[in-house]
């Protein structure tokens, strides 16, 4: 009874979670941009983390409220135009400048490849079992994340 006296409802409990637990990926990622390092450990981090906040970020109570909750949405949205964006190009400068990344693509480009990425393993169960399944397989997704299908050998596929 305290609890929904707090929150108001069980709606509101809900979004106040969902909220927390993005508040907190929120300052997580952004540390970890932030601070030195490999470029790849960076983005193996971040796209693949396994940490009990994603796991839970990934359930379907918050699926069902990104959905269905216009509220949420408008949290996650404003979240995104704001911090995330902005964080995401640092890391992908940080990227470029350690020579991981073409100098020739645009930001946008960029970021689109990177949503289109996420959005395929995020949507697949299946997929994250195997990941979960295989240190290998991760690995190897990254690789191609960063390198393409080609491994990073350019030959062939100039154009001008």
């Amino acid at each position: 009874m305290t609890i929904y006296n707090h929150f108001g409802s069980k709606d509101e409990l809900v979004r106040d979670v969902i909220k927390s637990l993005l508040r907190r990926m929120l300052a997580r990622y952004r540390d970890l941009i932030r601070e030195e390092g490999p470029f790849l450990e960076k983005l193996k981090a971040i796209v693949f983390d396994k940490s009990e906040v994603v796991g839970q970020f990934q359930g379907e109570l918050t699926r069902t409220a990104l959905s269905q909750d216009l509220g949420i949405r408008q949290f996650v949205e404003s979240i995104w135009q704001g911090e995330v964006n902005q964080l995401l190009i640092e890391l992908f400068e940080d990227g470029r400048r350690q020579g991981y990344i073409n100098p020739d693509l645009s930001q946008e480009a960029i970021l689109a490849y990177y949503e289109i990425f996420l959005q395929g393993i995020y949507n697949s169960p299946k997929i994250q079992a195997r990941m979960a399944q295989s240190p290998k397989l991760v690995r190897e997704l990254i690789s191609t994340f960063t390198y393409g299908l080609n491994g990073g050998n350019r030959k062939g596929f100039d154009h001008d």
